[in-house]
This record gives structure tokens, C-alpha cells and sequence, in this order.
């Protein structure tokens, strides 16, 4: 059984625990850094992930990879996040979680 916990602000801490190995997590994120932490985190933990750096590659990816999981960044050059999760769910039922992160 694999279990993915996200923790977020505050020590509030997201589960989710499913019970089929191997689970594919598409992570939507246009800044390496942030992308190769999360893939890392999550490879190691027993998940296959696929990457975009965009809406348009996200789409692509999830009609050809059909991932259990979609990671979406908010701030996403061309459509925006919010614009993708609209279209993203007229190809997938798969759970969406919103990355929101600021440099400064």
C-alpha cells in the first residue's frame, strides 16, 4: 500500500493512501527546482511520475500517460492553472492538487 502525504502550511498534512503500487503522478510545474524536489520525494516514496512544464504538455500527458494524480502550479506560462484544471477535467477524473509557490 503506498501513501502520499503533501504537508502544507501550518502542520496540516494531506493523505492519500491507495492500494495498488506503482501509482503515476503528473506533476504540472514550469520551474525545474520546485519539479525535480517533487519528483524525487515522490519517486523515492514508490510513484512513477511524468512531468510538463506547461498546460498544453499537460494535456498531451495526461490523454497519453492517464495518471492517478495531477499536480497543477497555478502560475504556468500561457494558460494558467486554473484554465488546464478546466480542461484537465474533460479528459480525467483523476484528483487535482494546486501548487502555489512565490519566489522572492
Amino acid at each position: 500500500m503506498l501513501e502520499l502525504r503533501v504537508e502544507v502550511a501550518f502542520g496540516i498534512t494531506f493523505r492519500m493512501v491507495r492500494s495498488m503500487g506503482g501509482q503515476k503522478i503528473l506533476i504540472v510545474e514550469d520551474d525545474p527546482e520546485i519539479t525535480d524536489v517533487l519528483r524525487l520525494y515522490l519517486e523515492k516514496s514508490g510513484f512513477r511520475v511524468v512531468c510538463a512544464v506547461d498546460g498544453e504538455q499537460a494535456l498531451k500527458l495526461t490523454e497519453a500517460e492517464k495518471p492517478e494524480l495531477v499536480i497543477l502550479d497555478v502560475l504556468l506560462p500561457g494558460k494558467d492553472g486554473f484554465d488546464v484544471c478546466k480542461e484537465l477535467r474533460g479528459i480525467t477524473p483523476a484528483p487535482i492538487l494546486f501548487l502555489i509557490c512565490k519566489k522572492e
